[in-house]
């Protein structure tokens, strides 16, 4: 196990290491107690016309497929943060520069990507979804469906590039060490 090399980087991989685990404990325990709100308001709009139903009115097959939805979206996020806790862990170790580490920072540009386009595709398909099985008397506005959200678009293309120039870093390293 290597030695960590600067204190401050481990103080910082520390600090990173605790958020991603709080930031997971926190998603997962909110994602389990948002099914069992006593009131759960679905609200859709179409123009100017306001729709509300609650999620304990609908049939139990379109609670499962919201579950599902809901929390199929929120996957990517919860993937990302474990990436970032094993990166923490990971600089704590004093190994920063490897290809575990590279692949991290792909797989967390990723999966932000897939957060951004997944948060763009989840309003239309509850709207889908509850007008399909008669939940809902019309189909709602499907406007989020052409918007992406620009925000993870680009932090997760930021964490890919990342990846991708530490992952040249390390080939120019290894030819590097081979090279007389």
């Amino acid at each position: 196990m290597p030695v960590p090399f600067d204190r401050a980087l481990t103080g910082w991989s520390r600090l990173l290491w605790g958020l991603a685990l709080l930031t997971l404990a926190l998603n997962v325990a909110q994602l389990s107690l948002l099914w069992f709100e006593p009131v759960l308001p679905i609200t859709l709009t179409s123009g100017d016309e306001v729709w509300s139903t609650d999620f304990h009115d609908q049939p139990r097959h379109v609670q499962i497929a919201l579950i599902a939805l809901v929390t199929g979206s929120e996957l990517p996020w919860i993937f990302a943060v474990v990436q970032i806790a094993l990166l923490g862990r990971d600089y704590m170790r004093g190994t920063v520069f490897t290809e575990n580490n590279t692949r991290r920072f792909q797989k967390i540009g990723l999966a932000l990507i897939a957060l951004g386009v997944f948060g763009s595709l989840l309003h239309p398909a509850i709207a889908a979804l509850l007008f399909a099985f008669g939940g809902a008397p019309w189909m709602a506005d499907m406007a989020p469906l052409f918007t992406l959200e620009i925000d993870y678009l680009m932090a997760g293309l930021l964490f890919f590039v990342i990846g991708k120039i530490m992952q040249r870093g390390l080939e120019l390293q290894t030819s590097d060490q081979f090279t007389i």
